[in-house]
């Protein structure tokens, strides 16, 4: 298949490429988001996606990130690179990559866009859907185009399903420590329901954790780290915490190992 080499430019000036294939501009017009230190070109199934699109006269842009390998180079419009990549990339950042590619397709005429993705391309796209259009089936993005949305429903809403039920008998949380009164409230209350919760570990012993050596803290948060993972692997749905769309750096690294394990999120 023949692809056209774009450019897309970041609201914070980052320049990102991405294969573009044309379609059908009355058509939906897909942005396929890559996973952890993926890359937009070289899996085999990101090229059989383009195909079944292309057939259907459905355009499609396998985009890259900011997230793009451990740690990559990304120029900017005064010719200067800065490094991101995996390493040093904020979940809360993606916004700017997915917009650019969004802005990309309005200007070629494009007005319904869908978003997918693979590993955490996938938390990348649900995550701007959720917050940058809140809980709307089409959302006008700054004039960016009308956005194929999800319908986001609390988990207590999607709880009271008997069928639901049924299925699912515990819930794991994650977030971040700040969060901590609000998470201890939310267990409560999805406990009301029957629901096992397995809650993270919230020590607050600011004293105890700086009389240790070095050593002891590394083996501690190695040990924090893969209790909750455990947590995770028990659990049948995982449930983040993100209040204001804050979502930390253990947080992030425990919604990927949810991914890897094909949890729902």
């Amino acid at each position: 298949m023949n692809y056209d080499l774009i450019q897309a430019k970041t609201e914070d000036d980052i320049f990102l490429n991405g294969l573009y294939v044309p379609g059908d501009t009355t058509r939906t017009a897909c942005i396929f988001i890559h996973g952890f230190t993926a890359d937009f070109y070289s899996h085999a199934f990101y090229h059989s996606i383009a195909d079944t699109l292309r057939a259907q006269s459905n355009a499609l842009i396998l985009a890259q990130t900011r997230g793009t390998g451990l740690q990559t180079e990304f120029l900017k419009p005064d010719g200067e690179g800065v490094f991101i990549g995996s390493y040093y990339e904020k979940l809360e950042e993606a916004h700017l990559d997915i917009t650019a590619f969004i802005d990309y397709l309005y200007k070629q005429g494009y007005s319904d866009i869908a978003l997918a993705g693979h590993s955490l391309g996938t938390l990348k796209a649900a995550r701007y859907l959720f917050v940058r259009c809140g809980n709307h089936l089409t959302c006008p993005d700054s004039n960016l185009g009308k956005i194929i949305s999800l319908v986001k429903i609390t988990l207590l809403e999607y709880l009271r399903s008997p069928t639901i039920m049924k299925d699912m008998k515990s819930v794991v949380i994650c977030g971040s420590k700040r969060f901590k009164p609000d998470m201890r409230n939310f267990a409560a209350a999805l406990k009301k329901f029957g629901v096992v919760v397995h809650e993270p570990y919230l020590h607050s012993g600011q004293e105890e954790w700086i009389n240790l050596s070095d050593a002891y803290k590394k083996f501690i948060a190695l040990g924090l780290t893969h209790d909750h993972f455990y947590k995770i692997k028990m659990a049948d749905v995982v449930f983040v915490y993100n209040k204001d769309g804050y979502s930390g750096n253990s947080t992030t690294l425990e919604l990927g190992y949810a991914v890897a394990l094909g949890k729902p999120i």
